[in-house]
């Protein structure tokens, strides 16, 4: 089964494919930013402004290291590890449930398009975890809410 929906269709894009046969389950989303690629990428290596979003990623930014987020409480929810990184265009790493048996729930990437004065962000969250429609559903919409947000800091900067 593949289902497609599209939500707040002036900025931002949406395709999930729920496979519950093949245990598949792909959320793709895309927001137009305006603000160069520059400033969007920043939201993602600073930590004070990534705190302007409830936290923080613990990394080195090292392809093979560590790639945690620490909530601004400093608890950290989750942990992961950076598999690709190249500077103002992509970002991609695996997630675990830190209070988790360390099962990993997905691998997650952010590409970084310029188009002008303005920057596409796309992630891409491919689900280990067997998820029903709801579930990614609710985990499509969290994204959206976080796109808002990565696009509010991005474009105060």
């Amino acid at each position: 089964m593949t289902m497609r929906c599209e939500v707040f269709p002036r900025f931002l894009n949406q395709r999930i494919r729920y496979n519950p046969v093949m245990n598949e389950d792909t959320i793709e989303k895309s927001i137009t930013i305006n603000a160069p690629v520059e400033k969007v990428w920043r939201v993602f290596i600073d930590p004070s402004l990534s705190s302007e979003m409830d936290g923080k990623y613990i990394t080195d930014w090292k392809v093979g290291g560590s790639f945690d987020w620490a909530g601004n409480d400093g608890k950290i929810y989750s942990r992961g590890t950076l598999l690709a990184f190249e500077k103002n265009v992509l970002i991609s790493h695996d997630i675990y449930d830190a209070q988790d048996n360390g099962d990993m729930r997905s691998t997650i990437t952010y590409r970084f398009t310029a188009q002008g004065n303005k920057t596409i962000l796309t992630v891409t969250e491919g689900q280990i975890d067997d998820l029903d429609e709801d579930e990614c559903e609710d985990i499509a919409e969290d994204w959206s809410e976080t796109l808002k947000e990565i696009k509010k800091v991005a474009e105060k900067l």
